[in-house]
């Protein structure tokens, strides 16, 4: 399952059956919902999850972070995809997808859960000679620590290349997992890049989430 492994990130091998899967069911799950609501097409962002309230959001950057309702429920995504539903428990997933539309943002830092840091990007389209760099921001800043209430932080507007410690190299079809608390900055060639982000339950760094899949290969056995 797993390829290679760094210091803040793991990807995985792209021939996984269940990562493959996995992309062809969320790309059936964006078609539903750009069927509910077609000002999602061309968004930054989209995101619906369990919890509902304001994490289902349609976002546009020109319009600010907030976002606008999404009109679909998890209910539904339950309803009409138990496919779905059966593999983000067997993969140990959080109910939770979001589709990113990336751009070159800048040094940011990001969390979806204190006990969840450890993200699953689905690469789409768009990522081709792109890479995602991870930095060290050694000086005094007025950033609080990122916590459930605490979610988004921008550092830089620029790439910050003197501060990158780590780079890992991206193509459409890549499926890796990284630390969002750790700064990084997406690197893209053109506009947007596309991606699918999902969040694993219970890791937090690299190490969680190479013992989590060496539970999934047993139980997938």
């Amino acid at each position: 399952m797993i390829k290679t492994v760094g210091n803040n990130f793991v990807k995985f091998k792209r021939t996984d059956a269940n990562l493959k899967e996995l992309s062809r069911l969320l790309t059936l799950v964006e078609g539903y919902i750009f069927g509910k609501n077609k000002n999602a097409i061309n968004c930054d962002y989209w995101g619906i999850c369990a919890e509902g309230g304001e994490e289902n959001a349609i976002v546009r950057l020109d319009q600010g972070l907030e976002g606008k309702p999404l009109k679909v429920e998890w209910s539904q995504i339950e309803k009409n995809f138990p496919e779905l539903i059966e593999l983000l428990d067997a993969m140990g997933l959080h109910y939770y997808i979001g589709k990113n539309y990336v751009a070159n943002w800048g040094v940011h830092r990001h969390i979806y859960d204190t006990t969840s840091t450890m993200n699953l990007c689905m690469l789409i389209k768009g990522n081709n000679d792109g890479e995602v760099n991870f930095h060290a921001i050694n000086i005094d800043n007025p950033y609080l620590p990122l916590s459930d209430d605490h979610i988004f932080d921008l550092f830089d507007n620029d790439s910050g290349e003197e501060t990158i410690i780590e780079t890992v190299d991206v193509r459409d079809g890549d499926y890796f997992s990284f630390n969002t608390e750790v700064w990084h900055s997406h690197i893209t060639t053109g506009d947007k890049a596309e991606l699918f982000l999902l969040h694993f339950k219970d890791c937090v760094d690299t190490l969680d989430v190479q013992l989590h899949c060496e539970q999934l290969l047993e139980q997938f056995a």
